[in-house]
């Protein structure tokens, strides 16, 4: 009654108008009654409206297109910023976009009323998204001092992606889901692990042995070369176990897991002149960028270098004495250096779990594409229709780029050093 009243002081323009805004907020005007003065009621917020529509359907589902889009922008970019600076600006956009985008859309997914078992598929996206590309985990040294920060990130995230499956997601689609989350969380600590070898902590803890057994060590073993000159001595594995072996006063001389560029060149002494001088050229690029990395992050003051300088003027001379080798050779370095400090580096003393890991990722990833195109082209879709094509989209690019991260890591330089060292 005091609805009707109220109704037929205002005019029939104005009922129109509070139609229009309570079904633009979450109302419909389907079945709205009329008024005895002829302006129509309000009815009631009973179906979604476009609000709710957007946050169940529509930002979801192009929110995830976006992220592919951010992460492939992300591998692109990584490669092609090693060669010039042109790239920094997407590069820097994608990087700083991709992670803001993906939590945004894991609180956005948590607060949807409409539980779509697809939605726990897509926060498994997502989480395999944070993990980014192998050869773009930091835009700059600074990101690598915050892999704390990105620690409590991962934690969040993670917990938040478990709580969107197990509401939303049964049945069949459970299956998928489990085999992109457990890939999402591998590869997001991967990256984790990446920036905090990366930082300053890491990089200190990691060179440090191989400074105490240039230093300390090294000149020990001077002229043991074959013709009685000085080998080549960078460190390459091992390291932490000879400084444990060093510091309990045992004899370091006959440690099974150190690995040095010299021992790698008496073992490939009678092999072809020209594999021997590819392999020695390749761990001693990785070994002297190693070896420079605290220069670079400036940990070290110049007289620590006095070992490492001697070593690379001797490698110069005995197997670079042709300047046109020098530029391919250097070109090497760098390119192990950027992939220490702003990549996800090959491990030399981890590489077969690294091969497993990503061997693993790559089959399961396509498991999880044939299985969801699959069962859902013979079971009902619980969702909209669109949201099969956003999935099928999301996960073919996603298994096509797992597959191409595992062939470039078979066929890696990194890889081959890793080989050698083994």
């Amino acid at each position: 009654m005091v609805l009707q009243l109220w109704s037929s002081t205002v005019s029939a323009r104005d009922g129109t108008r509070k139609i229009f805004f309570r079904a633009l907020v979450g109302g419909s005007a389907a079945g709205s009654s009329t008024t005895t003065s002829g302006a129509p009621a309000i009815p009631p917020a009973a179906d979604p409206g476009i609000l709710q529509v957007l946050d169940d359907q529509v930002i979801p589902a192009a929110g995830l297109l976006v992220s592919l889009f951010f992460q492939l922008t992300m591998l692109i970019t990584g490669w092609l910023r090693k060669r010039t600076s042109a790239a920094s600006a997407p590069a820097w956009m994608a990087y700083v976009s991709a992670d803001i985008l993906a939590f945004y859309l894991l609180g956005l997914l948590t607060r949807t009323e409409s539980h779509t078992g697809v939605y726990g598929l897509w926060s498994a996206l997502l989480i395999y998204h944070l993990g980014g590309p192998d050869n773009f985990t930091a835009y700059e040294r600074a990101d690598s001092e915050l892999w704390m920060r990105h620690l409590l990130s991962l934690l969040q995230q993670v917990a938040t992606a478990a709580y969107i499956i197990a509401v939303n997601t049964r049945g069949w689609l459970l299956i998928p889901t489990l085999i992109v989350f457990v890939i999402g969380v591998t590869r997001y600590w991967e990256r984790n692990s990446a920036l905090r070898h990366s930082s300053r902590t890491g990089i200190n803890k990691a060179i440090s042995p191989i400074y105490l057994y240039m230093m300390n060590y090294l000149p020990l073993r001077r002229g043991r070369g074959p013709d009685g000159t000085d080998m080549l001595e960078f460190l390459l594995a091992g390291g932490a176990e000879w400084m444990e072996r060093v510091r309990s006063g045992q004899d370091p001389e006959h440690h099974p897991n150190v690995v040095t560029t010299g021992e790698i060149e008496r073992e490939l002494e009678f092999s072809t002149p020209a594999l021997t001088d590819w392999a020695i050229r390749l761990t001693v690029a990785s070994a002297s960028a190693t070896a420079y990395l605290r220069r670079v992050v400036s940990l070290a003051r110049g007289e620590q270098f006095q070992h490492v300088a001697p070593m690379r003027n001797l490698w110069f001379d005995r197997h670079l004495q042709d300047k046109r080798k020098w530029l391919p050779y250097i070109h090497m370095e760098l390119n192990f250096l950027y992939n220490l400090l702003y990549a996800k580096p090959v491990d030399l003393e981890r590489h077969l779990l690294l091969m497993f890991l990503r061997m693993f990722s790559s089959f399961a990833l396509v498991a999880a594409l044939l299985i969801t195109f699959w069962r859902a082209s013979k079971e009902t879709w619980d969702g909209h229709a669109s949201f099969k094509v956003t999935t099928y989209i999301v996960l073919a690019v996603g298994s096509v780029v797992e597959v191409a991260y595992f062939t470039r890591l078979l066929f890696s330089k990194g890889a081959a050093v890793a080989m050698l060292v083994a």
